[in-house]
């Protein structure tokens, strides 16, 4: 598993953290730092290795002597020599969720934009996405002509939402956060065979900053933390988690997360459903879905065994072979 990027106390981080997951053989080295402290990255694992791309990064202005936020647009790859800028993303973006669409490629949405603005200054979400087409595919000329990326459905833009993708052709978006600081609720599906989106039933709590994931076999999808609009301790979490069954589209209530939580991430470890990341005033602990009788009666609780480094919120993680990060 690896961890790049995110933020810490509201610094961001260029760190680049290797975790070799319990019982794994490995001498893998810890790979450099990004070349940027970055937060709300987007990456993704190919058959050529770890791409990252576009976040947001603070950096001091001359002119104005302030520090500015500014979204990148650039994206890199984890080489043996360290990380080699390959690429850049149509619109620059941070907070923009992803999914890997087989046989299609790369799909980034939404996410915000900073022009130069001041640290207090407005974010702009966007409804733009964008398909970078598989390297390694023949036709990835021919996508990068012909693909019509499909805007959100949310015209005011979206950004800190969550993707699922339920098969090869279809995806779930999920909440998020607008332009007027709204908490979103809406659920949509997006069907690449049609090129059509459909609205699903709505979340019960609008939120963003979230976690979400297929579970139980593939059959369910769950929504955990982020911030909502309905509860928020004294750092901004929430411990309010929801499930829907696939097959019905309904969302139900879930036993409330452990500990509020926000800016994290799903994993698969151990075939255990796993959530790293975010930020919370509790110590570093892994929490892991624990399946127990009806789907309404499961329960995520900490992991005592699987200890990472849990501080980072809105830090890129992902879960892949060796193969892809060591060299």
């Amino acid at each position: 598993m690896i961890i790049v990027g995110g933020e810490i106390d509201g610094v961001h981080q260029n760190g680049t953290t290797l975790h070799v997951l319990p019982d794994a053989r490995s001498i893998c080295q810890q790979p450099s730092a990004y070349p940027f402290a970055v937060s709300g990255p987007v990456g993704v694992v190919i058959d050529k290795g770890l791409t990252v791309c576009g976040g947001l990064v603070k950096t001091f202005d001359v002119n104005s002597s302030e520090e500015v936020l500014q979204t990148r647009s650039d994206c890199y790859k984890l080489t043996g020599s360290g990380w080699s800028r390959i690429d850049e993303l149509k619109h620059s973006r941070a907070f923009a969720a992803s999914t890997f669409l087989p046989g299609r490629g790369w799909w980034i949405t939404g996410g915000v934009n900073y022009d130069n603005q001041d640290l207090f200054g407005l974010e702009s979400p966007l409804s733009s996405t964008e398909l970078i087409p598989i390297e390694d595919d023949e036709r990835a000329d021919e996508y990068k002509f012909l693909v019509d990326e499909p805007n959100l459905p949310q015209e005011t833009g979206l950004s800190h939402h969550c993707l699922v993708r339920l098969d090869k052709h279809r995806v779930l978006l999920i909440g998020g956060q607008t332009t007027s600081n709204k908490f979103v609720s809406s659920v949509w599906l997006f069907d690449w065979k049609r090129r059509k989106w459909d609205e699903w039933e709505d979340l019960q709590y609008g939120r963003h900053s979230h976690s979400c994931s297929l579970a139980l076999g593939g059959e369910f999808v769950i929504v955990v933390g982020g911030r909502t609009e309905h509860e928020s301790s004294e750092e901004g979490g929430s411990q309010l988690a929801e499930i829907m069954e696939i097959t019905s589209g309904h969302w139900h209530i879930m036993p409330h997360l452990p500990k509020p939580i926000w800016g994290g991430v799903f994993v698969q470890i151990k075939d255990f459903l796993s959530l790293i990341g975010g930020a919370s005033n509790d110590e570093s602990l892994t929490i892991q879905l624990l399946e127990k009788g009806e789907f309404l009666q499961t329960k995520l609780k900490f992991n005592p065994e699987l200890i990472h480094e849990n501080k980072r919120k809105y830090a890129l993680t992902i879960l892949t072979q060796e193969k892809y990060v060591c060299f």
